[in-house]
């Protein structure tokens, strides 16, 4: 009755885990998720229809991992609220949402709440996120709005790791890839935007709207994770220039105020020919043909290409 008893205070915390087609790298994050030092409510694993035997692989490996498997590839915000929803059905009190291509410290779920301990207004918090291979590169610690023309910037990114980003502070979002989230505040703003078709600032509009509900979305120096980048679609694809592009604009819709809106369009058009120059002499045009039209579809309200490129079509 005792161990019954405490095993109840212990926080529910469930990791959802969301993948396509990266069937090692996934059972590298899943192999990190066992060896955290907090008890686990539950691990929920959303394959987007992967190809490669990744859905096989998670149920021959990890039998006791809760698998979604998709019949389609349905991008990055609607695939997660698959597993977001099915974590909350499962009863989990709190929800940390990790890409497939991190890995994460063992004491990271135990730094998480840590956070949500000190701080009851903190609904959401983010990891400090470093690079797979140069441990102490910074890639994340926190970030904030600022609508030039990706509309939002990383703190940290580029920086070697000497502790100078050690505190806990309040930041307008965090990437959804290595995030935990209370339940309520799912329950209060709502899943993610499925609108944002295929991956990219799904995530921004999320701490926005955690914002405007009166939660604090903060980051969190005691959870720490390891990133591949350009794992998933591509350094500088068409596809994923495109994708990002489209969603940008449709976040400024969504969010920005007209001078906010000046600003992104400056930079915006000021970025395109630089990118031109810059990608174009490392044999990048494809992505900033991505990024132009991108740009041009998403002033138009087009959603053809997005749910084309998704789907696989080019």
């Amino acid at each position: 009755m005792k161990d019954e008893l405490i095993m109840e205070k212990i926080p529910k915390v469930s990791v959802v885990i969301l993948n396509w087609n990266r069937r090692d790298i996934l059972l590298e994050c899943i192999r990190s998720v066992k060896a955290v030092d907090h008890p686990l409510h539950s691990i929920v694993v959303v394959d987007n229809h992967s190809s490669d035997g990744s859905a096989e692989a998670v149920s021959r490996e990890y039998p006791d991992v809760t698998l979604v498997v998709n019949e389609k590839n349905y991008g990055a915000p609607e695939g997660r609220n698959f597993g977001v929803q099915r974590a909350l059905d499962l009863g989990a009190e709190y929800i940390y949402t990790l890409d497939n291509d991190l890995v994460t410290a063992p004491d990271s779920i135990s730094g998480f709440l840590r956070v949500f301990r000190e701080d009851p207004q903190a609904g959401v918090a983010g990891a400090k996120i470093y690079d797979y291979v140069e441990r102490d590169l910074i890639l994340s610690a926190g970030s904030k709005l600022d609508f030039t023309q990706n509309i939002v910037r990383q703190y940290g990114r580029g920086a070697r790791d000497r502790g100078q980003y050690d505190r806990v502070r309040e930041v307008d979002w965090v990437g959804t890839g290595a995030m935990m989230t209370k339940r309520e505040v799912f329950e209060e703003v709502g899943l993610f935007d499925t609108q944002f078709i295929g991956y990219g600032y799904e995530d921004v509009d999320f701490g926005v709207r955690v914002g405007q509900s009166g939660y604090k979305t903060v980051f969190c120096p005691y959870a720490r994770v390891w990133h591949r980048p350009h794992s998933g679609v591509g350094v500088y694809s068409f596809k994923k220039k495109y994708l990002e592009a489209r969603n940008a604009v449709r976040f400024m819709k969504k969010h920005a105020a007209w001078h906010q809106w000046i600003k992104y369009l400056f930079f915006a058009g000021v970025g395109l020919p630089y990118s031109l120059v810059r990608e174009g002499l490392r044999g990048n045009i494809d992505g900033v043909r991505g990024k132009a039209k991108g740009l041009w579809d998403g002033l138009r309200g087009r959603d053809e290409l997005s749910v084309k490129l998704l789907s696989g079509a080019d």
